[in-house]
């Protein structure tokens, strides 16, 4: 069975996420489940190319998705507060380097 796969953030990081789960779906590894971003118009164009659902809130997405896991391809400075969301849904979480922009933070995740 794919392992359900929602990617947080639309830019070229996450395009880069949504084009290697597509290609996981092909063999059944993983599936892009749903895609979030926060432009409305950017948004409906990613979901109708990569076929899944789409969120403009990622925290909806979080409690409605039906995933697995998620990736956080987002600034930096939001990694943190939404890997921690993530994983207080029971979800697994990749997250685009920096983990975080404090060491702190890195840890919190870590311990989480």
């Amino acid at each position: 069975m794919a392992v359900k796969i929602g990617v947080i953030g639309g830019g070229k990081f996450g395009v880069v996420h949504m084009r290697t789960l597509q290609q996981l779906g092909w063999d059944g590894v993983a599936e892009l489940s749903a895609i979030c971003r926060r432009n409305t118009d950017a948004l409906l164009e990613q979901a109708a190319e990569f076929r899944t659902r789409g969120f403009t809130d990622w925290q909806e997405m979080l409690r409605r998705g039906g995933l697995d896991a998620v990736t956080i391809c987002t600034p930096d400075h939001l990694h943190r507060e939404m890997a921690l969301q993530a994983i207080a849904h029971g979800l697994h979480v990749l997250i685009e380097k920096p983990m975080d922009i404090t060491t702190a933070g890195c840890e919190e995740i870590v311990r989480a």
